[in-house]
């Protein structure tokens, strides 16, 4: 054997074990940040449970319920806090509900069923499922009043299994907010307040509470508006 092909084989050798070297000391630390990190040294099983567990971790809810509550209680004697609460849970699971069917004629709200159709015209054609709806928390995120209008956030914190067309099914932790408004006196809501109103007879965006009157089907706004509370927002986050 030349001595040329000695050298080319002991450095081929040399190589191999500063690669075999470089190879266990990266496994070795991979596996000591997964075993910390997840607890297993399997990073491959250990990100796979850390999805398993994000999937199964509700997501969290943060509002001044506690402050808020006692104000809310003593401005209006008369509202049950939670049975608003759970009327806006059964608003989401009748919204997810009618999205599921792609019909939205047992809706009453008018807003309601603009988010839906709106959900409807994203999905376009899909068939989509929304199979064991779990609530896991619901509370009064804020309450606001001022001489013109009074405003309510409902908070809801929900999982539910989604199912696509022929795609896999998916757990999905997600949360809904509901703002519910009631008007204290009309003359005093200007726009500049920012009051972001819709009719809750056709759902169209009001213009100019001024003039007490919807611009678009012509209801008596401020008439059904006032001495009540309404749904007037609804979102997903």
């Amino acid at each position: 054997m030349s001595i040329v092909i000695i050298v080319l084989l002991s450095i081929f050798i040399i190589l191999f074990l500063i690669i075999i070297s470089i190879y266990l000391h990266l496994r070795n630390k991979v596996r000591s940040f997964s075993k910390e990190a997840f607890g297993t040294e399997d990073i491959i099983k250990g990100i796979k449970q850390e999805e398993l567990e994000t999937l199964s971790t509700p997501l969290t809810l943060t509002g001044m319920e506690k402050l808020d509550l006692p104000r809310l209680n003593k401005d209006f004697k008369n509202l049950n806090i939670n049975e608003l609460k759970r009327d806006s849970e059964n608003k989401v699971i009748s919204c997810l509900n009618a999205i599921e069917t792609k019909d939205s004629n047992n809706i009453k709200e008018e807003i309601l069923k603009i988010w839906i159709n709106n959900k409807l015209q994203d999905l376009k054609d899909k068939n989509v499922t929304y199979d064991s709806i779990k609530i896991h928390k619901t509370l009064l995120n804020r309450y606001e009043k001022d001489d013109a209008i009074a405003t309510i956030k409902i908070h809801i914190a929900l999982e539910y299994i989604y199912h696509e067309d022929k795609k896999s099914p998916q757990k999905i932790q997600t949360r809904f907010e509901l703002e519910y408004i009631y008007i204290i006196d009309e003359d005093k809501i200007g726009m500049e307040k920012g009051v972001g109103l819709n009719c809750p007879n056709c759902g169209a965006p009001i213009k100019n509470l001024g003039d007490k009157i919807c611009s678009y089907c012509g209801s008596g706004v401020i008439d059904i508006l006032k001495r009540t509370w309404v749904l007037n927002k609804i979102r997903e986050f």
